[in-house]
């Protein structure tokens, strides 16, 4: 079902991040920032996220990964990124997070921004 049922319009989900580093010990948390939206109405505007993710060691050459390219197909991977984060390993200590925005008149319609 489209979109996903939830308890209530007043439940959302929520994401905030920290770095546990080789000492083990923790970077400070970011702010949460909320993930989902607010239940809307058919036919009104809305705003469609996603998120995508990539493992990547920085370099003093490379400090950060490309700016993945766009496409105007729902839940388009690029190429090198996963729809899920897959988890940091002694190998690729970094994961990346890119997020795109559709503003829309009604589902289905509308167009993609680029990836952040």
């Amino acid at each position: 079902m489209y979109p996903p049922e939830r308890e209530s319009t007043d439940v959302f989900t929520w994401m905030t991040q920290a770095t546990v580093y080789a000492d083990k010990s923790l970077s400070g948390w970011t702010k949460p920032i909320r993930i989902t939206g607010e239940t809307g109405e058919d036919g009104s505007d809305g705003t469609k996220i996603e998120f995508i993710y990539t493992l990547f060691t920085p370099t003093n050459d490379k400090p950060r990964p490309d700016t993945p390219s766009t496409s105007q197909q729902d839940d388009y991977i690029p190429f090198g990124w996963s729809d899920n984060p897959q988890g940091v390993s002694k190998e690729k200590q970094y994961e990346w997070i890119s997020t795109r925005e559709k503003k829309s008149a009604k589902l289905g319609e509308g167009y993609w921004g680029e990836f952040s």
